[in-house]
């Protein structure tokens, strides 16, 4: 399971940032959620938020930016920077997913299982 860094909707319409990661001993998803302002798109052309939401971003002291294709990027801030508090913090389990029965599996910063014909772990 890869950590992500992506642009949601918050309740109240406005944008934020989005941290994922997933624990590397237990099967828990850490999340973080970060309020945006100053919102703009730049480039030739335009975007709506079905197109900026789920969206992969990247963060660099509190400067959000997103490439949306076609030269078009989103781009915003964080209300204090890099020192901005997290909006929402929560965490939830990960499901074990169906294997045969017999299958060996085990957490390691996300599901794996066992395969004999490989001896090795691989991702479930």
């Amino acid at each position: 399971m890869p950590d992500s860094n992506t642009i949601v909707e918050l309740p109240n319409g406005q944008f934020g940032y989005q941290t994922t990661s997933a624990d590397s001993r237990e099967p828990i998803v850490r999340r973080w959620v970060w309020p945006l302002v100053n919102v703009r798109i730049e480039g030739m052309g335009g975007a709506d938020k079905a197109k900026v939401v789920g969206r992969e971003a990247t963060c660099r002291d509190g400067q959000v930016s997103c490439y949306l294709g076609d030269g078009v990027y989103f781009r915003a801030t964080m209300p204090q920077l890099g020192s901005t508090p997290a909006v929402i913090m929560d965490c939830a389990p990960v499901p074990r997913p169906k294997v045969r029965g017999g299958t060996e599996i085990r957490w390691n910063a996300g599901w794996q299982k066992y395969s004999k014909t490989q001896r090795s772990w691989l991702a479930a």
